[in-house]
């Protein structure tokens, strides 16, 4: 009886032998794809495989396409394919920025910084966070009050006679050629070293590569097609930059197992993990003037809103949208982006070695793409080198974009072919970007490294930043003012930088940060000097010229009042500088605290993390309580009529309305 039960299977030995059957057939699956995955990497081109490069090739495809779709929108005028219209959500222009600004070589540098010195390195990061928050309470709604195409327009519009004239036109050039060639030149420089690096491929050839697929849509499609693929690349950047730091914190057993190791390790500067900046413990020939330096000239330099930055400014829809763009490109930047940057250095001295030799690096701005070699597996670096070529990509396509305007609007149109019709200056701003694109990336390879171009070149521009600042706090200011600041910061510069260094000795250093802040506050202090003494000593601007200007854009402060006076009460009262400062100081409190708590919270010190982050959300609700009371002119677009024709034309897409007529 009981051999007889043997020979036939029950249902549950059938469901027995069938659970085994797709058992082994799932690990024979498993093995095979493991197989496939391992031939992909092999067969890959560079260091990466096949996988990865599909991922990659994917990105490129899904850029063009989004590009692209918005040529027609794009070609119909200069104010489309400069501006987008003046139609930008605050979100979308704000993005916008973060995605410029979130270059190839912002990761590079700061993760390097932070390898090199330490956690609390990111405050050469952080600083310039100062003047976002003032630039988004004040500057950003005076700019978006001109409604100007580019940021030189305004000195027609600010100043009046011959001499503004050809600054604009000096500055066209300026702008537009040398400084976006400047710009793209240390980004193209460190995507060279991302190529190599991460790639695995020639650095020429490479970047040629990607800086043609840029030129396709943004050539063709104008800001529309810039800001459509800045959306996208800053959503890959950025969930690259987080899952590289989510990875690294993994590798090393946790955040506070990686605190425990970084601790142990006395030969490395940042093993104190120091939240608040130290200098001297970076180097002990290090002070606080490098910080102070950084501070004072690049928060102010970022607070007027100029340049590529600005463009969004000019092109969002209304004031409001304007300050808040800011508002979000700076908690995108400095925190959202900026603290995995950090971790990601931090994580390096565990994981790559405590130094260079040890990790095999030439230099610390080679941390970044180690890092992705040595923890992303096989897709996922494809993934992270799509990350760091969008970061590429949204600043080069920015660049063209505005380098042209400025060729167009304040060269071009403005001085030498003025009465042609839409479509004809809209290819002449093709054909200046296209040129653009091939000086720029023939300038990227004439300098030796990145480190070397962003301490070098601010020593030679940023003298007259402060005149930036008081061409609208101060009616008194001229066009001598701004010539001479400009002249003047390289006059001044040139001698602190050879006078005192080649000839005296004074702040002479092989290392290049050493004496970097004394000689950019030198630099800052001299120029200032010289434009004040020339505006004390040249012709004021015209009453009716400041009039005009004043009623189009109703700048605050005392520096304003005679001409205040004189437009009587039919101008609307601004803001008071008291009520800006105290709404600036909040957003102050808000955001740095908040960068506070995140880095006491990544040191393991979470009683200072939490009363923090408190202080930080007290600061934040203050912020929009006192920014709501601010007087907002949203719709009113000034004297436009007077004011254009001052400025010499430029990009007009909404109607005029008077002051009284638009309120609060």
């Amino acid at each position: 009886m009981r051999g007889h039960e043997d020979r036939y299977c029950g249902p549950g030995d059938i469901r027995k032998a069938g659970t085994e059957i797709c058992l082994r057939a799932s690990v024979r699956c498993r093995d095979a794809f493991g197989l496939c995955v391992g031939k992909l990497m092999i067969l890959g081109v560079g260091n990466l495989g096949i996988l990865d490069w599909v991922f990659l090739s994917a990105y490129f495809l899904v850029v063009l396409v989004v590009g692209l779709c918005f040529v027609k929108r794009g070609s119909k005028s200069v104010g489309e394919y400069f501006l987008a219209g003046r139609n930008l959500p605050w979100w979308i222009a704000g993005t916008s920025m973060v995605a410029t600004m979130f270059a190839a070589d912002t990761p590079l540098f700061h993760t390097g910084n932070v390898r090199r010195f330490g956690m609390d390195a990111g405050w050469l990061f952080f600083c310039p966070g100062f003047g976002v928050l003032f630039a988004a309470i004040l500057f950003a709604r005076l700019w978006r009050r001109t409604r100007v195409v580019t940021e030189i327009e305004l000195l027609e519009m600010r100043y009046t006679g011959t001499a503004a004239k050809i600054f604009r036109c000096v500055n066209a050039v300026y702008g537009g050629v040398f400084l976006a060639a400047l710009t793209m030149g240390w980004v193209t420089l460190a995507m060279g070293v991302i190529v190599e690096s991460l790639l695995g491929i020639d650095k020429v050839v490479g970047t040629w590569l990607f800086l043609g697929i840029v030129v396709v849509y943004s050539v063709s499609s104008g800001l529309w097609g810039v800001v459509a693929t800045d959306f996208i690349q800053y959503v890959v950047a950025t969930f690259g930059t987080i899952y590289l730091a989510i990875a690294s914190v993994v590798h090393c057993g946790g955040l506070r197992a990686m605190n425990e190791k970084l601790r142990a390790v006395s030969e490395w500067s940042g093993s104190g993990m120091r939240v608040w900046p130290e200098p001297s413990a970076w180097n002990a020939n290090y002070s606080w003037w490098i910080l102070l330096g950084y501070l004072c000239v690049y928060s102010i330099q970022v607070s007027v809103t100029g340049t590529f930055l600005g463009q969004r400014v000019y092109a969002s829809r209304n004031e409001r949208h304007a300050s808040h763009s800011v508002l979000w490109f700076g908690f995108c930047y400095y925190i959202l982006n900026g603290w995995p940057w950090i971790v990601t250095g931090m994580a390096s001295i565990v994981i790559l070695g405590s130094t260079n030799e040890l990790a095999g690096l030439a230099d610390w701005q080679e941390t970044y793409p180690a890092m992705i070699l040595k923890l992303m597996p096989v897709g996922m670096r494809g993934v992270m080198a799509a990350a760091l070529i969008a970061a590429f990509m949204s600043t080069i396509s920015t660049l063209l974009n505005w380098g042209s305007s400025y060729m167009v609007n304040d060269f071009y149109q403005r001085f030498l072919v003025k009465d042609r019709g839409r479509r004809h200056y809209v290819w002449v701003s093709r054909a200046f970007s296209l040129g653009l694109a091939l000086f720029g990336g023939w300038f990227a390879f004439q300098f030796e490294n990145i480190t070397q171009m962003l301490l070098k070149v601010p020593l030679y521009m940023v003298g007259g930043v402060l005149v930036w600042v008081f061409r609208w706090l101060w009616h008194r200011t001229n066009i001598w003012s701004e010539i001479s600041a400009m002249v003047g910061s390289i006059v001044v510069a040139v001698f602190v930088d050879v006078v005192f260094v080649k000839v005296f000795g004074v702040w002479d250093s092989p290392d290049a940060w050493q004496y970097f802040g004394q000689k950019i506050l030198a630099i800052l202090a001299g120029t200032t000097l010289v434009w004040v003494l020339v505006t004390v000593l040249t012709r004021p601007v015209d009453d009716e010229v400041l009039k005009r200007f004043y009623r189009h854009v109703i700048p605050p402060g005392p520096g304003w009042r005679r001409i205040r006076a004189l437009c009587g009460d039919t101008c609307p009262k601004p803001d008071s500088m008291s009520r800006i400062f105290l709404t600036w100081l909040s957003g102050v409190v808000g955001m740095f605290g908040l960068l506070f708590a995140v880095g006491y919270a990544i040191a393991w010190e979470w009683p200072r993390a939490i009363i923090l982050l408190a202080v930080s959300l007290l600061g934040v609700l203050a912020y929009f309580k006192l920014f709501h009371t601010l007087t907002h002119f949203d719709g009113w677009n000034g004297d436009e009529t007077s004011a254009v024709a001052a400025a010499g034309g430029g990009a007009s897409t909404e109607p005029s309305q008077t002051p009284a007529e638009a309120g609060k």
